[in-house]
């Protein structure tokens, strides 16, 4: 909610400032600084949560040989059964999804234009439409995120991500096409797609590792993001129905991913005795969604 509420501001703010060329730019740049000093400011103010505490003492409570890497002890956790299996899980859904949102973040201007032949205020005017709609709907997925209807509503996000990318790859691009891509397929994520995977973060992983594991498979997906980006306007120009066709193959891929192997995926039932089994004493239960 938060991220539309920032591209809604970014979007009014280059409304204004549009006329004043370079100081508008400036000013634009300006602003990210502002909000990222606020920002840090307010999380050097944040205490750690509780279960985080636990947490922490109990995994400090272990015996170790080397007192001085105690504090990373739990990370080579994350690349052995059962939590690899979860790294690789979430990792590939987010890369295979986020190749086509990507795609259409990066260069739907450019496809709208080189592809559909469109202009690029047209295209920033039907960008604005997906917004209040994307809004509503994660207002919906908020309610359910924490009950078991969750898994229809992903189920439902996830049918209509294959539908919006199987339209350019069927029919190829065209004004229609494209708009149906950006206004279906953003409709979509509010039920899948990042909003999903950062759930899946936050339950499939202990405490302790959950940062490092989020980081490890946003770096990874950044990371073949940013190589696709090098070949993606050659290849969209000269290959582009199989440009749409592996863009619609990927988020099947993703579907899959979704749907069949994350759901067997166990769950953690509680930090400390995933982190910490002779510590029961610190243990304590916590709720995780169906």
């Amino acid at each position: 909610m938060l991220w539309l509420a920032g591209i809604v501001v970014v979007l009014g703010l280059s409304s204004l400032v549009r006329a004043q060329g370079m100081l508008g730019g400036r000013i634009l740049f300006a602003h990210l600084l502002v909000v990222a000093v606020v920002v840090l400011l307010l999380r050097l103010s944040l205490r750690e949560s509780a279960e985080w505490t636990a947490a922490g003492r109990a995994a400090d409570a272990r015996p170790t040989a080397v007192s001085e890497t105690a504090e990373f002890s739990g990370v080579s956790d994350l690349f052995r059964a059962p939590t690899v299996y979860a790294l690789l899980a979430t990792g590939l859904y987010y890369a295979t999804w986020n190749l086509g949102a990507n795609t259409l973040g990066q260069f739907g201007t450019f496809m709208w234009t080189a592809l559909a032949k469109g202009e690029v205020a047209q295209f920033s005017q039907l960008t604005l439409l997906g917004l209040p709609t994307g809004f509503l709907a994660g207002l919906v997925f908020m309610r359910v995120v924490e009950r078991p209807a969750r898994h229809a509503w992903f189920a439902a996000g996830t049918a209509l991500l294959v539908i919006a990318w199987a339209l350019p790859a069927m029919l190829g691009p065209s004004k229609f096409t494209l708009v149906a891509v950006m206004l279906i397929s953003g409709l979509g994520n509010s039920f899948a797609g990042e909003s999903i995977y950062k759930v899946w973060s936050q339950e499939l992983f202990p405490t302790l590792l959950r940062a490092t594991a989020q980081g490890v498979t946003m770096a990874f997906t950044r990371a073949v993001a940013g190589l696709a980006a090098l070949g993606t306007p050659a290849f969209a120009l000269g290959h582009t129905r199989l440009f749409f066709g592996l863009l619609f193959a990927l988020m099947l891929v993703a579907a899959l991913i979704g749907l069949a192997w994350v759901p067997r995926l166990a769950k953690v039932l509680s930090t400390d005795e995933a982190m910490a089994p002779t510590a029961p004493a610190l243990a304590t239960p916590r709720k995780t969604a169906a």
